[in-house]
């Protein structure tokens, strides 16, 4: 009698550990870790859209994802958010609010204030006191202003177009 029942009861626990690594591979994929990586940021609009794989200059696979705002660039294996760029139809927004503003530009104070934001959102756990941010302008409205930032774990650049809209964040995979 105990002999049947310990198997009864070794069957079910065998079956639900099956059931919990099954519901675990279901829902741990590289296109989940992604959007959990993109939705962390939380810097677009709209719904977030898978659109490719490819392989980075460091031979990682990147998924490649799109919301009403920005391109995202993921690494596949663990969801870490490495770029995120202006869309098509960011770029004509800004091509055209460059048109109707007469090309108001913000200030440099500004749109360092605006980079140290940026920073704060996407990497919380960074000490914004210890980071150092190197700015220059570049001749594109659409990423005038350029920060590379260091002091966290990797060095980031953040753009920023004429109007201190985020046009561009790249992580350097190379340090």
């Amino acid at each position: 009698m105990k002999s049947k029942r310990g198997v009864k009861v070794l069957i079910f626990i065998l079956l639900l550990m099956f059931l919990v690594f099954t519901f675990f591979i279901r829902f741990d994929t590289p296109e989940n870790r992604a959007l959990e990586g993109i939705e962390q940021a939380a810097l677009g609009a709209g719904e977030i859209k898978f659109l490719s794989y490819s392989e980075n200059s460091q031979s990682e696979t990147v998924g490649v994802y799109e919301d009403d705002v920005y391109r995202y660039t993921v690494l596949a294996e663990n969801g870490q958010l490495i770029g995120l760029y202006i869309n098509s139809d960011s770029m004509s927004r800004l091509d055209s609010a460059l048109v109707e503003n007469d090309g108001a530009r913000i200030s440099d104070e500004e749109a360092e204030k605006t980079a140290k934001s940026i920073v704060q959102k996407i990497h919380p756990e960074w000490d914004i006191s210890k980071l150092s941010f190197t700015g220059s302008k570049t001749d594109s409205h659409l990423d005038e202003f350029r920060f590379d930032v260091e002091g966290g774990d990797k060095p980031l650049s953040i753009n920023l177009a004429f109007n201190g809209d985020l046009s561009g964040i790249n992580k350097d995979l190379c340090a």
